[in-house]
C-alpha cells in the first residue's frame, strides 16, 4: 500500500476491531469512506468490510433457517470461539454492509485492473 494515510486509517480499523467497540469500528470505517472519497477511490472502501469480514466476528458457517413451528425463523451459526454480543454486532454490520455494496465495487476495482 503505498498511501500512508489510508494505511494509517485501516491500523486504526484494526485497533477499534482489537477493542471489539462497534462505534470506534463504525468511527474508522466511516475515516477511511471519507478518504477513499476524497482521493477518488471510493471502491477501496470495500476492503474495510473485507477485513472485518475475514475476522474470528463473523460466523465459519451458517446453517440453513429453519422455519418453526410457531412461526419463528431459527438461524445457527457457527463461530470460532465465544464472541461478546459487541463482536457479533461488528461481524453482522461489516458482512451486511459487504453484501450491501460487494457488486458495485468489486466492478469497480476490476475495472481499474490496478489498485
Amino acid at each position: 500500500m503505498n498511501d500512508k494515510r489510508l494505511f494509517l486509517l485501516f491500523v486504526k480499523l484494526e485497533r477499534a476491531r482489537r477493542l471489539a467497540d462497534f462505534s470506534a469500528v463504525h468511527s474508522s470505517v466511516e475515516e477511511i469512506a471519507s478518504y477513499t472519497k476524497k482521493i477518488g477511490k471510493v471502491h477501496l472502501l470495500m476492503f474495510a468490510f473485507l477485513y472485518i469480514r475475514f475476522t474470528e466476528m463473523t460466523p465459519r458457517a451458517i446453517h440453513r433457517s429453519e422455519q418453526l413451528d410457531n412461526g419463528d425463523v431459527r438461524y445457527i451459526k457457527d463461530y470460532g470461539r465465544t464472541l461478546t454480543q459487541q463482536q457479533i454486532a461488528i461481524g453482522e454490520w461489516a458482512t451486511a454492509m459487504y453484501a450491501k455494496y460487494e457488486r458495485h465495487f468489486f466492478r469497480a476495482i476490476y475495472s481499474r485492473g490496478k489498485l
